[in-house]
């Protein structure tokens, strides 16, 4: 106690005298004292572990630990923010100095005070990549604040001290109100390795990792503790994407945010489903599966800004979706319900974006062509729902999980001769891991050796009469003037 009196007491009167007295001119007498305050309570916080060395459950004092460092770099960055890169030199100066502390014990004592040995590789590596921001654009407080909420999270649900570990988290969302607050905040010319952008994934970073921990650890916090893990996963999970729809449009024309964007949200799926296996975390599997439906927004901006979808580098944004969709899909296909109807909303938004594409090529390739590319529009479906069939080992036969054609066939399967009876579409088990046969097969078999042939050609048939169908209501309609080849060609 007398420890967390002396260090209160001599922060709050360094802080008193030096927001009304301090100058620049002061810096050579007033940064030694900072460091030797800082010296002296780091020694603390050791001899402090190692007087609980003996004990049964060896403590540290997280407030000792944790809190020193912030105050001190906090007024450090106040003495040294006058001198170009002082406050990243300070950070990479800390980091180096609970590194080799670290290294230190570990070395000297083993286990025996491996928690004090964890918490000063914590914040080594906090320190150290702090510098980066610090030495391109100099802001920091909310990044630290949410780090060492972490930190502090952390030691509570270590040590079972329920006072700490809510410090700690409530400490995290202090910093990312502080950091919305920064409207002071200058617009950075790197992208990605600016304070703006770290200082957010900072936030949420340690947001995610306080979730993951807490449900690695049920009870610290008791009844609320679920309620309060799943409020720190939305939390981080919010500013992730956040921050890097913000950077997109921060340093991107807005021509290709949309398609900038869409890579952003499949690689960070994907990185939530790999997340998902490799720590055994059930929650972070959920933010993979919301890939389909960013797509379906991505898509409708599409619908509302561009030409096309291929259009501003849309050639690779939206088949790497898909794919990336897929491949999650594929990840989480044992431990997720209702995984039928997910393929089948893909399928949709691939018929979809795939009829619009191939209408706008047809627009643009064959000049006053009519109606012809409302041809697309049956096309398309028709064909992925052929490609389905066809897929697989032996005639008719799909891989696993193609069974979830099943579902995407219902708005389409007018076009397939036979396709259409109740029973031939009633749900049937399925082997996981065998080829499943595709509802429809028995009507889409024929005895003779032409049957992809006459699936091909009906649908096409039935895409050419639903096409002039369309062509005669437009022109019944006074509308079919109004069908141009749009004039952007995009990229």
């Amino acid at each position: 106690m007398l420890n967390l009196l002396g260090f209160a007491f001599t922060f709050v009167i360094g802080l008193l005298w030096g927001s009304r007295y301090y100058r620049p001119e002061h810096f050579a007498t007033t940064e030694p004292f900072l460091v030797l305050f800082f010296l002296f309570y780091v020694a603390i916080a050791v001899l402090f572990a190692i007087r609980q060395e003996a004990s049964v459950k060896s403590r540290v004092d997280g407030t000792l630990v944790f809190g020193t460092p912030l105050i001190a770099f906090g007024l450090q960055t106040v003495l040294v923010r006058d001198i170009e890169y002082g406050a990243a030199f300070s950070a990479l100066a800390v980091s180096a100095l609970y590194l080799a502390l670290a290294k230190m014990l570990h070395a000297r004592r083993g286990g025996h005070m491996r928690l004090l040995v964890e918490a000063f590789i914590a914040l080594g590596v906090a320190f150290a990549t702090l510098a980066v921001p610090l030495g391109l654009d100099g802001r920091w407080t909310s990044a630290a604040w949410a780090l060492e909420g972490a930190a502090i999270a952390w030691v509570g649900v270590r040590q079972e001290r329920r006072l700490a570990s809510v410090f700690g988290v409530l400490l995290q969302f202090a910093a990312g109100i502080a950091f919305l607050l920064d409207a002071d905040a200058a617009r950075a010319a790197l992208p990605v390795l600016n304070s703006a952008y770290l200082g957010a994934v900072f936030v949420s970073t340690a947001g995610l990792f306080c979730a993951w921990y807490l449900g690695r650890h049920p009870g610290t916090l008791g009844k609320w503790q679920g309620a309060v893990g799943v409020a720190l996963f939305v939390w981080g999970t919010l500013w992730w994407f956040a921050a890097g729809v913000e950077e997109v449009e921060r340093h991107l024309p807005a021509r290709y945010e949309a398609h900038a964007t869409l890579g952003f949200f499949l690689a960070s799926c994907a990185a939530f489903s790999v997340l998902s296996r490799a720590l055994a975390w059930r929650a972070a599997k959920y933010p993979a599966l919301a890939l389909l439906p960013l797509m379906a927004i991505i898509g409708l901006i599409d619908l509302l800004d561009a030409p096309h979808p291929f259009a501003r580098f849309g050639y690779l944004a939206w088949p790497l979706a898909f794919a990336a969709h897929y491949w999650i899909l594929h990840r989480h296909e044992h431990d997720t319900r209702h995984m039928d109807w997910w393929h089948g909303a893909a399928l949709w938004l691939m018929s979809a974006l795939g009829g619009w594409e191939v209408a706008w090529q047809i627009m643009n390739a064959v000049k006053d062509g009519g109606a012809w590319h409302l041809i697309a529009w049956a096309v398309v479906p028709g064909g992925l729902l052929g490609m389905l069939v066809t897929r697989g080992e032996g005639p008719f036969r799909v891989a696993y999980g193609s069974h979830a054609a099943r579902e995407a066939a219902f708005p389409i399967r007018s076009l397939l001769p036979g396709y259409g009876t109740e029973k031939e579409f009633a749900a049937k088990p399925a082997r996981l891991g065998e080829p499943t046969a595709l509802s429809g097969e028995k009507t889409l078999r024929a005895p003779i050796d032409y049957k992809r042939w006459l699936l091909w050609a009906s649908l096409i048939l039935g895409a050419a009469v639903l096409g002039l169908m369309a062509y005669r209501l437009l022109r019944q309609m006074g509308r079919a003037p109004a069908l141009h080849p749009p004039s952007d060609r995009g990229v």
